[in-house]
């Protein structure tokens, strides 16, 4: 888990609950590991919720996969 990126983010802890709530929801759902990729999937939706401004540099399209630990 990339855990300076997600600092990165400035959100709540209901937020970032939520996007730990809705990463863990996909993961279930598609029968894989939750995956870095997963969290800031979850991350990008919660921004876009809140009216936030997603800058995409911030959010890579892959993390090889690995897993969260």
């Amino acid at each position: 888990m990339d855990l300076d990126r997600l600092a990165r983010l400035n959100l709540t802890g209901g937020n970032i609950s939520s996007i730990a709530l809705n990463a863990a929801f996909q993961a279930a759902d598609s029968k894989l590991p939750l995956t870095m990729e997963l969290v800031m999937n979850a991350a990008r939706t919660e921004l876009r919720k809140l009216g936030r401004v997603i800058n995409e540099l911030e959010f890579p399209r892959r993390w090889k996969g690995r897993k969260v630990a």
